[in-house]
C-alpha cells in the first residue's frame, strides 16, 4: 500500500455516543420545524446600506 499521511484519531465510546446523540437532537428539531413555517430571522445591519447608483444611462 502507499504511505499517506492521513492521521486516525481514536475515538472512545462516550464521544461517539454525545456527538451522535447531538445529531440526533439537531436533525429532530429540523424535520419539526419544516412545517411550522418558522425561518431563522435574517441578519439586519445596523446602518442602512447607502442607495443604489443610477447605472447604465
Amino acid at each position: 500500500m502507499a504511505q499517506t499521511e492521513i492521521q486516525l484519531f481514536e475515538l472512545n465510546p462516550r464521544t461517539l455516543s454525545q456527538w451522535f446523540s447531538l445529531r440526533q437532537k439537531e436533525r429532530g428539531v429540523s424535520v419539526l420545524l419544516q412545517g411550522t413555517g418558522v425561518v431563522p430571522a435574517v441578519a439586519v445591519a445596523v446602518q442602512p446600506l447607502p442607495p443604489a447608483k443610477g447605472g447604465g444611462e
